[in-house]
């Protein structure tokens, strides 16, 4: 099969991190990259300043490390020539590495250490709901395919142009968690800690007497329901290290208990219809491999399951992601979806595709595929720039924005907000559910979970380099 696509880079560029970035072009458009030390006329990609090879037909990219944006190919008016004067390897290379936020300041991140969408270069230029690496990708595609004769392996299944992936992640199912696990002397709570635990202690006893609500949260089935109705089956991301236990963060992390009774049942139901049950990693297992370790061995005994990808509590995933997903290779984990804006839907790094991060302090690729969130329930329920009646018509815009490129993405509905039937996220609910239906009426959009996706992944790839 003719699908190995030569490229040559100059020697002053012929680094690890360019290597990166163009293999991830190749692979993605459906070809093997095939590295050449030197220029020759079977050469079909050159990126540097070769003037001796001005008379082959190779698509030629001088190094231009100035220019981010080229309006020309996000706006469809491109054509070969604009690759001449547009550095577009060193513009995807700075989206995936975060490079175009770099130097925002501290007070561009909220108290989590997260950059807010308002403060980002994606928002500055006015590309916050599009994925610019996609629409390069989109470009780089057409002109391989004018300039040459290859046999592609498609990125998705026959007649599929997006994959949009759902998720839930598993924060709050049991209203009266604490008390379900109540100890008057708690372990691994500091003096202010334990007091606060037992005043919160009180103030759920009352609200439980009064409200009656104890199962209000409690809507997995009922999710799982209204999802494979359409022959949808998403994502739950459960967490094992509650805030009452060692290295957690009591502020923060999840109440309730995973080793509590019911939570057995709903993994059973979970893994019977073909959900995937994933981790959510606690605040601080970031900073720890034993700690990931050891949430993941508990969350894998209890649910009778191999895990297979994460999703950090709070994107939690550190200033470093790269380092944080050296940690989930060590520990077995093969997909991660924890680089994505809090406070808004969109692309937090310029991207809607799989792919492998780059360590430049170690010079190698991290081998755990990232699939980027574009859009969480609270980017549109919680948006001070619109109302909540106006939700769903700003879901439904990223959705079809999203389709109208092409590319992988995940939505985060948490399950209390997936379900009509919570009072308290009623609303949350019915968009959730237009979203659903949304999507069964869209051509060309694969729904699925993070597994299913993943393991597509592999063979797709497998195929690819089969073909040689």
């Amino acid at each position: 099969m003719n699908n190995k696509f030569n490229y040559s880079i100059t020697k002053e560029l012929d680094t690890a991190y360019y290597h990166w970035i163009i293999k991830f072009i190749i692979e993605t458009i459906g070809l093997i990259p095939s590295y050449q030390k030197h220029v020759t006329e079977e050469t079909h990609f050159i990126y540097g300043d070769y003037n001796s090879a001005d008379n082959l037909k190779a698509i030629k990219i001088p190094q231009n490390s100035l220019d981010l944006i080229n309006e020309a190919i996000l706006y469809g008016e491109a054509n070969k020539k604009t690759l001449e004067s547009f550095d577009v390897i060193t513009a995807i290379g700075k989206f995936l590495t975060d490079a175009v936020n770099e130097n925002k300041t501290d007070d561009c991140y909220d108290v989590h250490n997260r950059l807010n969408s308002l403060n980002s270069y994606q928002r500055e230029i006015g590309f916050q709901d599009k994925p610019i690496v996609n629409l390069y990708m989109n470009f780089i595609k057409k002109i391989v395919e004018e300039t040459f004769q290859f046999v592609y392996t498609p990125m998705f299944p026959e007649g599929i142009k997006s994959v949009i992936i759902l998720s839930h992640d598993v924060d709050d199912p049991v209203k009266y968690a604490l008390l379900n696990n109540y100890k008057l002397f708690p372990k691994n709570l500091s003096l202010k800690n334990s007091i606060l635990y037992h005043m919160e202690a009180i103030k759920k006893t009352f609200e439980r007497l009064t409200k009656k609500d104890e199962n209000i949260y409690w809507v997995f089935e009922d999710v799982m329901n209204s999802e494979s109705k359409y022959g949808f089956k998403s994502t739950f991301f459960f967490a094992s290290r509650n805030r009452f236990e060692k290295h957690a963060n009591f502020k923060e992390d999840v109440p309730y208990d995973v080793e509590q009774n019911g939570f057995n049942k709903i993994f059973k139901k979970i893994n019977d219809n073909g959900f995937e049950i994933g981790m959510h990693a606690s605040y601080y297992a970031k900073n720890d491999k034993e700690i990931l370790r050891e949430e993941i061995e508990k969350l894998e005994r209890l649910s009778n399951r191999k895990l297979v990808g994460n999703r950090h509590h709070f994107w939690q995933i550190g200033s470093k992601p790269e380092k944080t997903l050296q940690l989930h290779y060590q520990n077995g984990l093969m997909y991660d979806s924890s680089i994505a804006f809090n406070d808004a839907p969109g692309y937090r790094r310029s991207i809607a595709l799989p792919y492998l991060l780059f360590d430049k302090q170690l010079n190698q690729t991290i081998n755990i595929m990232e699939i980027p969130t574009f859009m969480m329930d609270s980017n549109f329920m919680l948006n001070p720039e619109f109302g909540q009646e106006k939700a769903f018509d700003q879901a439904k815009h990223y959705i079809d924005q999203f389709h109208a490129i092409g590319g992988v993405g995940a939505i985060d509905w948490h399950v209390r907000t997936s379900s009509t039937n919570s009072s308290r996220f009623r609303k949350w609910g019915e968009v959730y559910l237009q979203i659903l239906e949304h999507l069964s009426k869209q051509e060309g959009i694969w729904v699925t979970n993070f597994e299913t996706f993943h393991r597509w992944m592999i063979k797709r790839n497998e195929t690819l380099y089969d073909k040689t």
